[in-house]
């Protein structure tokens, strides 16, 4: 170990015994323990097996703490409590986690190559939603959904409350007239399977191939579903209502306007929209916009998160009215828990699957890091309902 090397590790303990939150008990690759005590609120525990992590974090803040993770350089026996003393510490480690200006400069310049133009967005959902319906089968419920669910009731099974979430949406949306509806995004059709009843036809767009061939033959003997292989911005139809689920994530700040220009020009006078999406806490946006992040270098390229007050703002700069404001990041978080366990008790059939020890540890990773976001307000989800003015 070289003497730049030390004073990295120096630094990086010194930030640590710094923080005011929590406790941590710090395990290096010599076995060797360090404790730190503060408060009793979060017990977490990290074991380094490579200092070159401490590097890694300097010089790529959360993305190389991401990536050593994925090639076994750090270990916890709970990710969860881990992430969570990270959260409530924030304001000490965000500098060591923020990563260097270069760095955060190439992940910019990296973004502009994963645009969601139309050819692009195609690609960006290749990466995310097309590594087969058999992963997704694995842990996912029985529907087939990857959004939150919405879990009014504590004893719902995860299933359950899936369609409690469907639920709330087809009672915003459904009238007593002629209702025709567009979904934008259509996952594996649990929406459409939930709701076909309450709508006189159901047209869902998405532009990945294996939700396309999953969801195509699943509704193909429902006369009133219509599933479309293409692209959102290229539907000229009217509609009653659109519902648009965990889909803005993915659109890129720079098409926000034309995602809300799109969807007024197809809704009909006084129609309506709801929109369910993660959003970013406000205090975070900028330094978030500005950055990059493990789920967006890892997860989900293109990806990009609004503030609530960002997304309203945006919403009504394009002609909507924002009529209702529905928020249940807990239940996001619990549907998160609920993934990763499931995830984790099907490692073997994942493996089966042909993904590698680094491709489960970055997933295992992601749905840990997500499930504590949400459970300490980083992140939210929100069912904004939209009227055109």
């Amino acid at each position: 170990m070289n003497y730049i090397d030390k004073i990295k590790i120096n630094l990086f303990l010194k930030t640590l015994k710094n923080c005011e939150k929590g406790s941590i008990k710090i395990t290096d690759p010599d076995n060797n323990i360090i404790e730190i005590k503060k408060t009793s609120e979060v017990i977490a525990d990290i074991k380094i097996n490579n200092w070159s992590i401490i590097s890694n974090m300097i010089k790529n803040g959360d993305v190389g703490f991401a990536s050593d993770y994925r090639d076994g350089n750090w270990s916890s026996t709970n990710l969860k409590s881990l992430f969570t003393f990270v959260i409530i510490n924030d304001k000490n480690l965000s500098k060591l986690l923020f990563g260097k200006f270069i760095t955060r400069f190439f992940s910019n310049i990296k973004y502009v190559f994963n645009k969601n133009t139309i050819k692009g967005s195609k690609k960006n959902i290749e990466a995310h939603y097309d590594l087969g319906n058999k992963f997704y089968e694995i842990w996912l419920d029985k529907s087939l959904t990857y959004s939150s669910a919405l879990f009014s009731d504590k004893t719902a099974s995860l299933y359950e409350a899936q369609l409690n979430k469907y639920n709330r949406i087809s009672d915003i949306l459904k009238t007593t007239s002629s209702n025709k509806l567009l979904e934008i995004g259509t996952g594996w059709g649990g929406f459409l399977t939930n709701s076909k009843n309450d709508f006189d036809s159901l047209d869902s767009i998405t532009i990945s191939k294996e939700q396309y061939a999953y969801s195509s033959l699943t509704h193909k003997n429902n006369s009133n579903v219509s599933i479309i292989y293409d692209d959102y911005r290229n539907i000229t139809k009217k509609y009653n209502s659109i519902v648009s689920i965990e889909m803005f994530e993915a659109v890129g700040q720079e098409y926000w306007n034309t995602y809300f220009q799109k969807i007024n020009n197809l809704l009909v006078k006084n129609g309506k929209a709801v929109v369910q999406t993660i959003t970013i806490d406000d205090k975070l946006f900028d330094a978030y916009r500005n950055g990059t992040d493990a789920i967006r270098t890892f997860i989900f390229p293109g990806g990009m998160l609004p503030s609530p007050s960002v997304f309203i703002k945006y919403a009504k700069n394009n002609g909507f009215k924002v009529i209702d404001e529905f928020s249940f990041g807990d239940s996001y978080s619990k549907t998160l828990d609920i993934w990763n366990d499931t995830f984790k008790k099907n490692i073997k059939s994942i493996e089966k699957l042909n993904f590698d020890e680094k491709f489960i540890r970055i997933w295992e990773y992601y749905l840990t890091s997500c499930s504590s976001s949400f459970i300490n307000e980083r992140t939210n989800v929100f069912q904004f309902t939209l009227q055109k003015n």
